[in-house]
């Protein structure tokens, strides 16, 4: 087995691209950005006490950048393998959303099937096959971290619950295949308490728009149609603004 192994291994290198590293395309960098934004927040720590469960402190968030280039890394090595974008992109996002805790991970994409919908915590738990209490203190930690909303029912009813505008909008710009319904317009800063920001590069240079992700607009892709003051329109019909348009509804 060690020698079929070392073998492939050997036919995969020996096809690789030996050109100098590439640069990234703004719609890449888009969406390791969104991406690296979704894991980082969706693996942040929360401290419970040891006996009561209950949380102590919700620590700040990991920062993205580290994740970042890792996927970065990762998609540059595939390309110059030769995988096709879809596969690449598939592969790039897998390996980023399977370091997010799996309970966690699972109640997302849940919620994330429509993310306007509010869901018991009792309907929740069936739904990710784990106990109401397991379920529901994996809630309060995405909640922590501003991933999901909470409302009370009142006193000795389930609380609801439903994906945050934040992290629907990272959902869908990264791209997940087939499980976001994002209907949203996009992360509102006085909406939610703790502001998207969206960044030019890897390195974290802020930025007020980017290019729109061809990935869910093939069909507009080519048509240079849209906003005239936005490159990042530039995917998008006549009429209609991406949103990281600085002329649309989400204000970056």
């Amino acid at each position: 087995m060690r020698l079929e192994l070392a073998t492939a291994m050997r036919g995969a290198l020996a096809g690789a691209d030996e050109r100098p590293v590439r640069q990234l395309t703004d719609t890449e960098t888009d969406f390791l950005v969104a991406l690296s934004q979704l894991v980082a927040r969706g693996r942040s720590t929360v401290d419970r006490d040891g006996y009561s469960r209950e949380i102590n402190l919700v620590y700040a968030p990991e920062g993205p950048a580290r994740v970042a280039l890792v996927l970065r890394e990762m998609l540059l090595a595939l390309d110059r393998l030769g995988l096709a974008p879809a596969q690449t992109y598939a592969t790039v996002r897998k390996l980023g959303l399977d370091s997010i805790p799996d309970l966690r991970r699972r109640v997302l994409e849940h919620l994330l099937i429509d993310s306007q919908v509010e869901r018991s915590t009792t309907d929740i738990a069936i739904a990710v096959d784990h106990p109401s209490n397991t379920t529901r203190r994996t809630l309060e930690d995405l909640a922590a971290h501003h991933l999901t909303l909470r409302t009370s029912q009142g006193k000795g009813k389930s609380d609801l619950w439903k994906a945050s505008e934040y992290v629907a909008f990272l959902w869908s710009q990264a791209g997940v295949p087939e499980m976001s319904t994002y209907k949203g317009t996009g992360f509102n800063r006085e909406e939610e308490a703790d502001p998207l920001h969206t960044y030019s590069d890897i390195s974290g240079t802020p930025s007020d728009n980017g290019d729109a992700d061809p990935l869910h607009h093939p069909e507009t892709l080519q048509s240079g149609e849209g906003c005239s003051t936005s490159e990042s329109c530039a995917a998008y019909p006549l009429g209609e603004h991406s949103p990281l348009c600085p002329e649309g509804l989400v204000p970056l």
